[in-house]
């Protein structure tokens, strides 16, 4: 779950936002986490390859990112990925629109660069390291994740 959460903090900055925003929805993250792990049968392996911010092992594994971004609206019941912003991230645009656009170029870069597959949750796993792969080439993580190089 740890891996979802960073996951997370990284989508709504860390260093930037209000710190109520940001434990609200890391509590959020690791619920959704908890239950989605539960609906969608990860196995521990999976569970482990997260936290050590790896992909998941199993397609199981898999289908816990696509129930968590479905729930974060970053995709659709479809498998499809949600091309409008979510209502979530306009709390950032209203605490830091330079963040913001730098989250939204990322967003939208992946939006274009990862093609939906059949299942949602391959897509789930593209989309999520498109967006840690984004993140880092931009910066984010330094800013997010000073101690993380």
């Amino acid at each position: 779950m740890k891996s979802l959460v960073l996951f997370v903090s990284f989508l709504v900055g860390i260093n930037a936002l209000d710190q109520s925003l940001i434990e609200e929805k890391k509590q959020q993250i690791i619920e959704w986490g908890l239950e989605c792990a539960e609906s969608e049968k990860a196995t521990p392996e999976d569970i482990e390859a997260l936290k050590n911010h790896q992909p998941p092992v199993s397609h199981q594994g898999r289908c816990l990112l696509f129930c968590v971004n479905k729930k974060l609206q970053l995709m659709n019941e479809d498998g499809s990925i949600n091309v409008p912003h979510t209502t979530w991230l306009d709390k950032v645009k209203a605490d830091d629109s330079e963040l913001f656009e730098k989250l939204s170029k990322v967003y939208h870069s992946c939006i274009d660069k990862v093609t939906p597959k059949s299942d949602g949750c391959d897509t789930a796993l593209d989309l999520v390291s498109c967006l840690k792969e984004e993140g880092e080439k931009d910066g984010l993580n330094k800013i997010f994740h000073p101690d993380r190089k």
